[in-house]
C-alpha cells in the first residue's frame, strides 16, 4: 500500500504534473491533501484508490482550479465517496469496483484527456459523478465519454444547479459501453436545468 502524508507531498513543488503511482497495491488516502500543482494525477495499477480521511475534501488541486486524473483497476472509492475540490476530472477503473467522486464546487470532465485518462469509465461497475457547494451553485459539465462497461448497473450524474452535456470526441457517450443492457442513467440538476447539446 502506497501511503503519503499531506506534508510529504506539501514539499513537492511542480508547476506541471504532479503523478503519483503504487504499482504494489492500494493508494489510500488517510489525510487531507493539498497541492499547487496545477494537475495531480493518482493511478494504482494494481490496486484501489482508497478514500480513508475523515477531513472533506479529500484532495485540492491548485486551490480547486486545477485538473486530477484517478486511475485504478480496483474502483476509486468504491466503498466510499472521494471529496475533492478541482476544476476538471477524468477517472478510469478496469476490473472491480465503482467509481464515487464529489466535488466541492463546479466540475469539467473536458473533452481533452487529462495525463492520458479521458472521460469517465468504469468497466466494471457504477459511475457516481456529484457537484456540491456550500452556496448551492455548483454545476456539472460533461464534455467526454461518462459510462460504465457492465449490465445492470447505475451512472448518477448530480448537480446543486446545472447539468450540461456538450459533445466531445468522436464515439463518446453517456451511459454504456455499446452491447451493454439493463444500465441505469440518472441526472439530478437540484436547482437548476439539463442541458443537452448534440455534437
Amino acid at each position: 500500500m502506497l501511503e503519503l502524508s499531506n506534508a510529504e507531498i506539501g514539499t513537492i513543488s511542480t508547476t506541471g504534473i504532479l503523478r503519483i503511482t503504487g504499482s504494489g497495491g492500494d493508494i489510500s488516502i488517510t489525510a487531507q491533501i493539498t497541492t499547487t500543482a496545477g494537475t495531480l494525477s493518482l493511478s494504482s495499477s494494481n490496486g484501489a484508490i482508497l478514500d480513508n480521511n475523515a477531513t472533506d475534501p479529500d484532495l485540492i488541486v491548485n486551490s480547486g482550479n486545477g485538473s486530477l486524473a484517478l486511475s485504478a483497476v480496483n474502483g476509486i472509492a468504491s466503498a466510499t465517496t472521494l471529496e475533492v475540490r478541482v476544476a476538471n476530472l477524468a477517472a478510469s477503473n478496469t476490473m472491480a469496483g465503482n467509481i464515487a467522486v464529489t466535488n466541492d464546487g463546479s466540475l469539467t470532465v473536458p473533452s481533452t484527456a487529462i495525463d492520458g485518462v479521458s472521460g469517465v469509465i468504469n468497466t466494471p461497475g457504477n459511475v457516481t459523478l456529484t457537484a456540491d457547494n456550500a452556496g448551492n451553485t455548483a454545476n456539472l459539465q460533461i464534455s467526454n465519454s461518462v459510462r460504465t462497461g457492465a449490465n445492470n448497473m447505475t451512472v448518477a450524474l448530480v448537480a446543486d444547479n446545472n447539468i450540461t452535456l456538450s459533445g466531445g470526441p468522436a464515439g463518446s457517450t453517456v451511459g454504456k459501453t455499446g452491447g451493454v443492457t439493463g444500465v441505469s442513467v440518472t441526472l439530478t440538476a437540484t436547482l437548476g436545468s439539463i442541458t443537452v447539446t448534440p455534437d
